[in-house]
């Protein structure tokens, strides 16, 4: 296996197995912060990072995930023809 698909498939792990969870934990964490400390959801900074944070989250989650996934795939589609030829 190529290093390139190596490589893809450990960073589809971490994105999927440690990346993701610890976006969430970060949103849960940011939010009760906001609950219990001495901060509001309607002041401008907390508002404009949410915003920021919603829009990076649809970004990863719209574009980057699928991306990956498919780049996996034509390396995987490539290995095996390049197989079929070299077996010739």
């Amino acid at each position: 296996m190529p290093v390139s698909v190596r490589s893809l498939r450990g960073v589809k792990f971490l994105d999927d197995r440690v990346a993701n969870p610890s976006y969430v934990g970060l949103a849960l964490i940011g939010v009760a912060m906001v609950l219990i400390g001495p901060w509001r959801f309607d002041m401008l900074w907390i508002a404009v990072t949410i915003g920021l944070y919603v829009a990076l989250a649809a970004t990863g989650l719209l574009l980057y995930t699928p991306t990956l996934s498919r780049q996996i795939r034509v390396y995987d589609r490539l290995r095996r023809l390049t197989r079929c030829v070299r077996s010739r």
